[in-house]
């Protein structure tokens, strides 16, 4: 038989289904599997994203743009389209030594509270105090909590930066 040109609906259901089977997903306690799972089958109407709010963190990916300040970075963030709409999104992240205010007498938020350093050439931005009202991929139903806590490293060799994201979630994650 020859190659036939899939429709759009199996065409995005082949792509959710290699983006879920993905080493990176999320651990979750066995009580939330049936949640996420949940999610996942009802995510237009169950996605946050789908009322044009911010993507979050770790969701909104790498920033489109970085700059750096005396005493704080900034990181800018465009929405996105298609499958999910998100409004563009800004962090200003203190590089200046300060400690995290404490998780209690923070307002969970999109982008938590981000503290910055730098380890050799890489930059790290520690963040707590999260609202619960994002995901952390476009697809499968991975929530998360208030007590998110999301450490993430940007380093650049040439012309590539490199982004990671480690998230622990000990209300709702087994493991980091």
């Amino acid at each position: 038989e020859g190659n036939r040109t899939q429709n759009n609906e199996v065409a995005e259901r082949a792509a959710a289904l290699l983006r879920r089977s993905g080493s990176n997903r999320p651990i979750y306690k066995p009580q939330y599997w049936e949640m996420v799972r949940d999610f996942d089958k009802n995510a237009n109407e169950e996605d946050p994203s789908n009322n044009c709010m911010p993507a979050g963190i770790p969701r909104g990916g790498i920033p489109s743009y970085i700059s750096q300040q005396p005493g704080h970075v900034m990181l800018v963030y465009p929405g996105q389209g298609g499958l999910i709409a998100t409004q563009t999104m800004y962090r200003m992240v203190p590089t200046d030594g300060r400690p995290h205010t404490k998780l209690q007498e923070l307002d969970g938020t999109y982008t938590g509270e981000g503290i910055g350093h730098w380890d050799g050439d890489t930059l790290v931005i520690d963040t707590w105090g999260f609202n619960s009202n994002t995901w952390f991929d476009q697809i499968g139903g991975y929530f998360h909590g208030e007590n998110m806590h999301v450490v993430e490293r940007f380093r650049r060799d040439g012309n590539t930066l490199t982004w990671t994201a480690t998230v622990e979630d000990p209300d709702y994650l087994l493991e980091p």
